[in-house]
C-alpha cells in the first residue's frame, strides 16, 4: 500500500494476518477487519490511516 499509495480492505483475520506483523495483537483485540489509507504529503506517501473493528464491519463492496 505504501508504495502504491492504494487504501487496503481486509475482511477476515486472515487479511490481519497477511496485513500486520503485529497481528496476533490486533487480533486479541477483536478487531478482524481493516481499512487502511495513505497520507500523502508533496505527493508522496507519508504515512498511513487505519480503521480497526470486528469482522464483518468494514466492507465498501455494498452500498446502504
Amino acid at each position: 500500500m505504501l508504495g502504491e499509495g492504494k487504501a487496503y480492505v481486509g475482511r477476515s483475520a486472515n487479511d490481519i494476518r497477511w496485513a500486520f506483523a503485529d497481528h496476533e495483537r490486533i487480533l486479541s483485540l477483536g478487531c478482524e477487519s481493516v481499512l487502511n489509507g495513505p497520507v500523502r504529503y508533496d505527493g508522496r506517501v507519508i504515512g498511513t490511516t487505519n480503521l480497526l473493528d470486528v469482522a464483518g464491519t468494514i466492507d465498501l463492496s455494498t452500498s446502504p
